[in-house]
């Protein structure tokens, strides 16, 4: 079975492999970060939200992607469903 779809950017989060993103350039997967994973409630949440605000910021792909897998990879680490802030994310984007 074979479905078409018109459309210029898909985005699959791949868990603790990241997120596979696809262009009209090609596919390239942007890693996760290693994080021990206590709870995932609100990982996909964090992450849509934290690519909406990087594309709002008009932050280049990868890097909405890659900060995007950082906000959810804090949560998933929380014990209960967690947060995270801005401060957070860029701590460990800059590492």
């Amino acid at each position: 079975m074979r479905i078409e779809i018109n459309v210029d950017l898909l985005i699959v989060t791949l868990g603790e492999l990241g997120a596979l993103c696809c262009s009209l350039a090609g596919c390239k997967i942007i890693p996760a970060c290693k994080v021990e994973v206590t709870n995932t409630i609100g990982a996909g949440d964090t992450f849509v939200s934290a690519l909406a605000c990087g594309l709002a910021e008009q932050k280049d792909i990868e890097e909405a992607v890659g900060m995007a897998n950082i906000a959810a990879g804090i949560v998933v680490s929380k014990e209960y469903t967690g947060v995270c802030c801005r401060e957070e994310i860029e701590r460990i984007w800059r590492k």
